[in-house]
């Protein structure tokens, strides 16, 4: 996860988190950034009838989450903001919707254990 402010003031402070995760369907995992911002995230594999097993692409659901709790950005199935990810493939998603300049940029890849 990568944050950048002032990008709308031609200055740009970045803090970046990398960091590996067991995310499953049961239960939700919460990653916080030192500057506040926070990402609730499940996972679960994509409903899939034309394999046996578990399906190659897996459904992240969670919502991105500013210092004072506020939602900024939520992605589900019945959102906009779908996000299925192939397994060993990534895919990126970013927030830019902010008036005070923010970007944050969220990378996503799947991995079986």
């Amino acid at each position: 996860m990568i944050h950048k402010k002032g990008n709308n003031k031609g200055l740009t402070l970045t803090s970046e988190l990398h960091t590996i995760e067991e995310v499953n369907s049961n239960n939700k995992i919460e990653v916080a950034m030192n500057d506040g911002v926070k990402l609730l995230l499940q996972a679960r594999f994509a409903d899939s009838f034309e394999i046996y097993g578990p399906s190659a692409k897996v459904f992240v659901e969670g919502s991105l989450q500013s210092l004072k709790g506020e939602e900024l950005m939520v992605f589900n199935e019945n959102e906009k903001e779908k996000l299925l990810v192939d397994i060993g493939k990534s895919k990126t998603i970013v927030y830019d919707k902010d008036e005070r300049g923010q970007l944050i940029e969220i990378k996503f890849r799947p991995q079986l254990k």
